[in-house]
């Protein structure tokens, strides 16, 4: 099990850095506190239908302008005449991520990755904190480039909201502009399709609660998961400083010659296959092991 967290933790991570290319300009942003994502509303409940491979419903709460964020979903999958479905919380705050799933009744809990990056770019003098900003920019322009991604910002508007729009290897995200938080995502890898659309947003105060594992989950935890995590932060500080990739980050024209796991254990390596450097495979791979599959 720890081994299975480990590989979950850095494949998380890896998702993390992946995002933050999406959204890096926010993300490193020119405010004081670059790491928060402001959301235009305080407290708000988010309900969206999910069609394609899957079917149902998330509802995500959030409070603190992004700070705490729930997310509780629904779903069911239909293969070959059968039926799976799954019922799963994915709670984020300052400290901690959890992943749960309801119907199993067990969950993992790690550290999450933004604590130890505001770690590491706390500690940097306000030069190299400059330096951090200005990288970010350009370095995120080019992992984009690696993933043959594009941004166009202000491009679209959904609930009322302006969204800035990505696209990278077959998936399109619809974000609040300036935030990172998405509002839709549609995507289709390997013949696989997966939509995801905000149907409503209602603002108001969120209990405290829905923030909070339920009880009775029993919670895996990892040291090495989260010593991995605090490595890879420290790592993407450094890189970010001194202008120049983490080894494993995309670079123009596909994955750099070490391949994804040199971000994070990919699928292949932990059931000793071949290394698979190709962008759409590790995200077919990703999307599996956050499914649980």
């Amino acid at each position: 099990m720890k081994e299975k967290n480990t590989l979950v933790a850095g494949a998380l991570f890896l998702a993390f850095l992946m995002m933050n290319s999406v959204a890096i300009a926010s993300f490193f942003g020119d405010e004081p506190a670059p790491w928060e994502k402001r959301l235009p509303f305080d407290s708000a409940t988010i309900e969206y239908r999910i069609s394609g491979m899957q079917s149902g419903t998330r509802t995500t709460y959030v409070k603190g302008h992004g700070k705490y964020e729930a997310s509780y979903e629904k779903l069911s999958m239909h293969i070959m005449g059968m039926t799976r479905k799954t019922e799963r919380v994915e709670i984020t705050t300052p400290d901690w991520i959890y992943d749960i799933d309801l119907v199993e009744r067990t969950g993992t809990r790690i550290v999450n990755p933004v604590k130890y990056m505001m770690e590491e770019y706390n500690r940097l003098s306000s030069a190299d904190k400059k330096k951090v900003l200005e990288n970010a920019k350009k370095m995120g322009a080019a992992i984009m480039n690696g993933m043959n991604g594009a941004v166009k910002h202000k491009a679209a508007k959904i609930m009322g909201y302006t969204c800035d729009v990505t696209s990278m290897q077959g998936i399109r995200i619809y974000t609040i502009e300036g935030t990172g938080f998405p509002l839709k995502t549609e995507s289709n890898m390997m013949g696989m399709k997966h939509v995801e659309e905000a149907v409503s947003i209602k603002k108001g105060p969120i209990p405290d609660k829905k923030f909070q594992p339920p009880a009775g989950i029993h919670l895996e935890v990892s040291p090495e998961a989260d010593k991995m995590a605090k490595e890879q932060a420290r790592m993407m500080i450094q890189s970010l400083v001194q202008g120049k990739p983490m080894a494993g980050m995309p670079q123009r024209g596909g994955m750099t010659p070490h391949g994804a796991s040199s971000a994070a254990p990919s699928p292949a390596s932990h059931d000793g296959g071949a290394q698979q450097p190709d962008m759409t495979q590790f995200m077919k791979q990703l999307q599996g092991m956050m499914e649980g599959k």
